[in-house]
């Protein structure tokens, strides 16, 4: 049953001599952007379920009041679904089953009971059309009824706020949209396609929602970009024509009559600046949703990709020889072959491998590393070759490759081999000397 226009308590008292005790109490529900039009109730049970006693009283009803806005005082219907399952007997305007309809003046309050002893889990909400549901609200709580549980067990002296549930849920996405590496990575030069989606999750209309957003740091708007979809056609959101282009920002912009089981959504691209910092590991972008005094800001996050960059640079006796004649030595003198290798790219490498195009000739690492055998950016390290200087014209070529190595959650996971190779050639010509 239902008992309209009862005070609404902070507390619930038994009057006994002398005293007036506060059997329960609960959180006050603050109005600004708390309020909203639908009610999920947690634990609602309407008796001790240990007492063996008074086995069908129901004592612990959800207690709910209706707040308009300022200048209205025309009454708003509140529905009550016992179970929350969309199977009650009476069926809204929207297709939605109920089990009990209120009518509640401002400000007055009702009790609800579900036939089945237990409140746990009902949905209260607004369900009256004629008022918008960003400005018809609703409060609750579930605790004891005075004068109908018992005194004693199985009366539960006990209460608590019933959480106001969202009127709309809101997310956050990005994709690549042009990724000229064709690496599947978010990389500097890639274009990022986010989109902010905007659902209605109450069971009436919402009559507007207003959209902002930012350009991300280190990323620059396309113009043009921007587009509405609600859940039928795609339509342009024209660009700015003063200040910054991008429409999101300055106030961004609203969207009228989300319908019940609505889902409208906006998308923009940005293009990753090519000079991102290393330091830079991933982008953030951040949404603010409004729909009448709620909010919410969806966010998603980015990681940034760093293609790995490796260079040789091959010397025969101390010169850059990567051409005929190169230096001239006699025939059985010892020759060195220096390899400089260098990070060039913007990510640590690991694994580092220097072979030579002769067979016997094997660079071992002579020096550079910093001490913690990574090969870090801009570091070069240094490697040599010996042989015998044989008689004629010759070249040999050497080689280098290393494993990117990514840091990312303050984990550090090694990416599978990825080959980072550059060459560098050199020639010696040998005499025999008269």
């Amino acid at each position: 049953m239902d008992r309209p226009s009862l005070p609404w308590p902070r507390w619930a008292q038994r009057e006994q001599p002398g005293s007036i005790p506060a059997d329960w109490g609960f959180s006050l529900v603050p109005e600004e952007r708390r309020f909203t039009a639908q009610i999920l109730v947690g634990l609602g049970i309407g008796r001790d379920p240990t007492s063996n006693v008074n086995l069908f009283e129901n004592g612990s009803p959800v207690w709910v009041t209706a707040v308009l806005p300022d200048g209205v005082s025309a009454p708003v219907d509140v529905c009550a679904d016992y179970d929350g399952d969309n199977a009650g007997a009476f069926t809204d305007t929207f297709g939605f089953k109920y089990d009990r309809r209120i009518t509640l003046n401002p400000l007055a309050s009702a009790e609800i009971f579900d036939s089945d002893g237990d409140q746990t889990g009902m949905v209260v909400y607004v369900c009256d059309t004629d008022v918008d549901v960003a400005d018809a609200k609703i409060a609750a709580a579930w605790g004891q009824a005075p004068g109908i549980a018992s005194a004693a067990a199985p009366g539960l002296d006990l209460g608590t706020t019933a959480p106001p549930a969202a009127t709309f849920f809101a997310g956050k996405g990005a994709q690549l949209a042009l990724d000229p590496d064709g690496d599947g990575l978010f990389s500097p030069g890639d274009t990022v396609e986010y989109e902010v989606v905007v659902g209605n999750a109450s069971r009436v209309p919402i009559a507007s929602a207003t959209i902002s957003d930012t350009v991300p740091a280190y990323t620059a708007y396309v113009p043009g970009s921007t587009t509405f979809n609600d859940g039928v056609t795609t339509t342009p959101i024209a660009d700015s024509v003063s200040g910054s282009p991008f429409p999101l920002d300055d106030g961004g912009v609203t969207v009228n009559d989300i319908p019940v089981r609505g889902v409208f959504t906006i998308r923009f691209r940005v293009v990753v600046n090519s000079d991102i910092p290393v330091t830079i590991p991933s982008i953030q972008n951040t949404a603010t949703v409004f729909v009448g005094r709620e909010s919410a800001r969806p966010t998603v996050e980015t990681p940034i990709d760093r293609d790995p960059a490796i260079q040789i640079e091959k010397s025969t006796l101390g010169q850059d020889a990567d051409s005929p004649t190169g230096p001239l030595v006699r025939v059985g003198d010892p020759i060195t072959w220096t390899y400089r290798i260098t990070n060039s790219g913007e990510i640590t490498l690991t694994n580092v491998v220097v072979t030579d195009s002769v067979a016997g000739v094997s660079p071992v690492y002579v020096g550079g590393d910093d001490g913690n055998s990574i090969l870090d950016p801009n570091e070069s390290w240094t490697y040599q070759a010996t042989g015998a200087a044989i008689a004629g014209q010759y070249a040999n070529i050497g080689y280098v490759q290393a494993q990117p190595r990514t840091v990312t959650s303050g984990a550090t996971t090694i990416r599978a081999i990825t080959s980072a190779s550059n060459r560098g050639s050199a020639s010696t010509k040998q005499s025999v000397a008269p």
